[in-house]
């Protein structure tokens, strides 16, 4: 249940981003829509540049990767 949780919270920024374009651009804010939709992803990647070893997804769902 963890990975599914891990993989659905992993995702969740792709239908929410689409949402969020598509319902600003169609009110005539499409650079707002840039802005809303691009300063979360680029927290995210900096946030995985600043944390290579445990992702935020892995934090929250409660994972690890584990090395072979």
């Amino acid at each position: 249940w963890r990975m599914l949780w891990r993989a659905c919270f992993a995702w969740s920024w792709l239908p929410a981003a689409g949402f969020a374009t598509a319902l600003l651009n169609s009110s005539g804010h499409s650079s707002t829509s840039i802005l809303l939709v691009g300063l979360p992803l680029l927290g995210l990647v900096i946030w995985s540049a600043a944390m290579p070893g445990r992702s935020l997804p892995d934090r929250l769902a409660g994972t690890w990767l584990v090395p072979r």
